[in-house]
């Protein structure tokens, strides 16, 4: 069985409202519940996940807007008909968002339980690793990327020493972090991240949209 690595990016793009989440990110998540693929998910993200949400997500209606249908309207540029139709579609929008904000804490903990995905809590040997990796490791990474990155590297391990007979096991890392990709903008190789990922056998990606599609 493939397990992927998923992380922040990936809560924001399955628990943002509905209009602005990743079908690919959703797809992941499906085919975690139908037991083809296993999810892993360092449980710390689902609270940067939900904070990136709860900031980035609320519904911005420019107020002049209303101004703007006023106007439009008295100077005949807009019919009555047309300005209520679009003052529908704007209280829908902010009422539809601050409803799926309100139940973001229900969802994100659908996540966190659903079949197939597993959300772990650091370990002592990741916290360990990640000391390490401030030493030794990528330079530049911020304290939250060096805890992510050092708890997949020491759950990939893991993992392979427990499936080492698994013919079929595989591991990858969706992630939208440019801070985690081990490729430059040119598509180089960026070390020492890019043999970190190699020694311990993670593929990374750097969408939802290449695992998501595999069979």
């Amino acid at each position: 069985m493939r397990h992927v690595f998923v992380e922040s990016n990936w809560v924001f793009a399955c628990c943002a409202p509905r209009h602005l989440r990743s079908p690919f990110a959703e797809q992941l998540l499906q085919k975690a519940r139908a037991g083809e693929l296993t999810l892993h998910l360092p449980a710390i993200c689902l609270r940067e996940g939900g904070d990136a949400i709860r900031k980035k997500c609320q519904p911005r209606v420019p107020e002049e807007m209303s101004d703007f249908l006023t106007a439009a309207r008295q100077q005949g540029s807009l019919s009555q008909e047309n300005a209520h139709t679009v003052t529908q579609a704007l209280n829908l929008y902010r009422a539809t968002v601050r409803r799926e904000l309100q139940s973001l804490n229900d969802t994100l903990d659908s996540i966190r339980t659903a079949p197939g995905v597993e959300a772990f809590a650091l370990s002592e040997p990741m916290l360990e690793r990640a000391i390490q990796l401030r030493a030794d490791g990528p330079g530049g990474l911020k304290p939250f990327d060096e805890a992510i990155l050092a708890a997949i590297l020491v759950r990939a391990r893991a993992l392979r020493e427990h499936h080492a007979s698994d013919t079929d096991f595989g591991l990858a890392f969706c992630t939208r972090d440019g801070d985690l990709q081990p490729w430059t903008r040119e598509g180089l190789p960026r070390e020492p991240l890019f043999s970190l990922y190699e020694r311990e056998g993670v593929g990374v990606y750097g969408d939802f949209s290449a695992v998501a599609g595999s069979s």
